[in-house]
């Protein structure tokens, strides 16, 4: 079977990004890919702009903001190649990235999943992978103890030492901005989780491939240039929709009781994260700022206590 890839791109409201990243696709020394932009219910020039500057790419417009996921999901029924390539619009492939994974992926056919190495534009090196983290691991992260102390051991340990891969090399699951999939697979399993709107359903693919005993890469030859953060930072939804994936994700592969913890942390951490925002709206430090936290930190805790 010749090896087809088809790239799937989740937009909303970011044409400023999502033009860079197609144009190096046209630039790739590739042919075999297909390029869908599923685009959820943009109200910029996204989807008028892609259909008038890239002919080529197959546009899905979903009609609301459906989440990532579930976006992905759309964009994998129409695509037509073997395997599906899920990558965020904040990214840029580098001219040989594609061919170099196609290549790969001719000789490892047993393969099911791999995920890309994604750099700072810069050229630096970006977290590309990790291993399956425990409900402790993220209560910790919680409350930003891995920020102030990134070399306790259960930061150490997911991070793999910090060490970075030089070859392939099987690892517990790969960053979402950039990753690949056997179609086949991915239908076998279902899908992305649509419960996950935003953020961690990398993280539960993965886990559920593991569960069937299926494998995930890490292929350092596909290298993409991740402007991380840019499409989220546009919205509250790092301060939100993360925490609540947080949760659903532990509550579906933790241990008893894993997501009434997270839950419970989460609800502490947004009462503590509260006071020391008022705080600083009292003392009239970046009142605008301050406010749109507060706003999110409320939003926030009524979620978490069931509000």
């Amino acid at each position: 079977m010749n090896t087809k890839i088809s790239v799937i791109i989740v937009s909303w409201n970011c044409w400023d990004m999502l033009y860079p990243c197609l144009k190096s696709f046209r630039e790739s020394n590739c042919k075999d890919f297909e390029v869908i932009v599923v685009d959820n219910a943009s109200s910029d020039d996204t989807v008028k702009n892609t259909k008038a500057l890239y002919p080529e790419v197959k546009v899905i417009e979903a009609g609301a903001n459906i989440g990532f996921g579930a976006a992905c999901n759309l964009g994998a029924q129409k695509a037509i190649g073997n395997w599906l390539f899920f990558l965020n619009p904040d990214t840029e492939v580098k001219k040989n990235s594609i061919s170099n994974m196609i290549k790969f992926l001719n000789m490892h056919p047993d393969i099911t999943a791999v995920g890309a190495k994604l750099l700072w534009p810069d050229g630096s090196y970006q977290d590309s992978y990790k291993r399956f983290f425990s409900p402790f691991f993220s209560v910790m992260e919680l409350f930003e103890i891995h920020y102030y102390f990134p070399n306790n051991p259960l930061n150490r340990r997911v991070n793999y030492d910090f060490e970075i891969f030089n070859f392939y090399q099987k690892v517990d699951w790969v960053i979402g901005a950039a990753f690949v999939v056997k179609k086949e697979t991915f239908e076998y399993i279902g899908g992305f989780d649509e419960d996950f709107f935003m953020y961690f359903e990398e993280i539960d693919l993965c886990k559920r491939l593991s569960k069937r005993n299926l494998d995930v890469f890490f292929l350092p030859e596909c290298e993409i240039i991740h402007k991380k953060g840019k499409v989220s930072e546009k919205t509250n939804v790092r301060s939100v929709e993360y925490y609540k994936s947080m949760y659903r994700y532990h509550l579906k592969h933790g241990f008893m009781g894993a997501g009434i913890f997270i839950r419970i942390s989460i609800a502490l951490m947004c009462l503590i994260y509260l006071s020391v925002l008022v705080f600083k709206f009292i003392i009239k430090n970046d009142r605008d700022y301050t406010i749109k936290k507060i706003k999110n930190r409320k939003e926030l805790l009524l979620w978490s206590l069931g509000l």
